[in-house]
């Protein structure tokens, strides 16, 4: 809870990123998924075994 009521806004005000977008709230969850989800589509990917761990 810390982290997206704290850390999460702080970062995005200094970035200058809304709190919000068209999928909703800016979230810890979210930014995980994120970067989950690019590291399974780069160029080289991971597998999801790697991701899991």
């Amino acid at each position: 809870m810390y982290i997206n009521n704290s850390v999460i806004p702080m970062l995005r005000r200094k970035a200058g990123l809304p709190a919000a977008d068209v999928r909703g709230t800016i979230t810890s969850h979210r930014a995980r998924s994120t970067i989950a989800s690019r590291l399974y589509n780069a160029k080289e990917p991971m597998t999801l075994f790697e991701l899991q761990a």
